[in-house]
């Protein structure tokens, strides 16, 4: 899932003197894989956050991260604390406690950039287009005028404004040097508006190695849609050393292109999604729900699964592709209901 707060991180000192809110122990999409010293300095944390969104990455330290971070803000609820706590909270898909996080550090400074960012990120992807563009309004004269920009347009593009909130993003920033934030909101604009090749544009200077996971999957997407598949393998597949350590959107889109491919002898790439796919249902692993959709949709066809997944992940997210995703679903379930 993008996340313009993920790509906006800035340092932030302030202290938040609200009591502090703690989510009640609950299930761990991902256990920690990688042994990490207690003792890390808050700033060494903020790096590992950071590093968790790359390729290889984003789950390997969830379980130490979400209990390391919950202690420490039950203990001393910084702003900053505070902020890494709910970024984490939010990866698991707890979008109502990462809020209530993000909301009691902004009773006491209300005016952080990065917990506003986040703020604005939570409430578009649970559907609340105009309190996330509020939000974002709230930025004024505290951020950079692309940085408001690029926060206010997205929310309006997922409300309805999607060709006019791309045609003024783009105004607002032309012959400028850019944000990779912003040229990710762009390119995912172009995408949604069936504009891929103008996708992989606004990427281009995306250096793919060291790239979030979320940009990886918008530029496969754009790709697959262009029949790039041989494309997708060749960078995709050389990202890790070890394809188990691939994320499960990423995998995905390996499979889908080596299905598509004429020149792909062996489905490598499938079977390793099958065997991931496998894993995350027996977990019910909610937090995966879009990939499962999208994978009974794509891989391997199984029109109730799909609609039973995305169904759940609508539950949990309500983003345009969240909306396509389930119509896609109910299409094919109706489809072969009909035959």
């Amino acid at each position: 899932m993008k996340t313009l707060a993920t790509i906006f991180l800035l340092t932030i000192s302030v202290t938040a003197n609200a009591e502090s809110y703690v989510p009640k122990p609950d299930f761990l999409v991902a256990k920690t894989t990688v042994r990490h010293n207690e003792d890390l300095s808050i700033i060494e944390l903020e790096r590992l956050v950071l590093r968790s969104q790359s390729v290889g990455k984003t789950e390997v330290s969830q379980g130490f991260l979400k209990t390391e971070l919950a202690k420490r803000y039950q203990a001393n609820p910084t702003a900053k604390v505070g902020y890494l706590y709910a970024r984490v909270l939010q990866r698991e898909h707890l979008f109502s406690d990462a809020l209530t996080v993000i909301n009691t550090i902004l009773k006491s400074d209300p005016n952080l950039i990065n917990p506003l960012l986040l703020k604005a990120n939570m409430l578009q992807t649970k559907g609340k287009f105009e309190a996330a563009k509020l939000a974002c309004l709230k930025l004024l004269g505290r951020a950079s005028v692309e940085t408001v920009s690029t926060c206010a347009l997205d929310a309006e593009s997922h409300n309805g404004k999607l060709e006019t909130s791309y045609k003024n993003l783009q105004s607002i920033v032309a012959h400028k040097p850019t944000s990779q934030a912003t040229q990710h909101v762009l390119a995912e604009m172009a995408f949604r508006l069936n504009q891929p090749k103008q996708t992989l544009k606004h990427l281009a200077n995306v250096d793919l190695n060291e790239a979030p996971v979320s940009i990886l999957v918008l530029w496969s997407d754009a790709q697959l849609a262009l029949s790039n598949y041989t494309a997708v393998i060749d960078t995709i597949s050389n990202l890790v050393s070890e394809p188990n350590n691939l994320e499960d959107a990423l995998l995905l889109r390996l499979a889908q292109a080596e299905k598509q491919d004429i020149q792909s002898q062996t489905p490598k790439w499938q079977a390793l999604i099958s065997e991931r796919i496998e894993l995350r249902e027996r977990r019910q692993d909610t937090f995966h729900a879009a990939d499962l959709a999208l994978y009974y949709l794509t891989i391997d066809i199984n029109s109730d699964k799909a609609l039973y997944w995305a169904t759940i992940n609508w539950q949990q997210a309500k983003l345009e592709s969240d909306k396509i995703l389930l119509a896609k679903a109910k299409a094919r379930f109706k489809e072969l209901e009909n035959e």
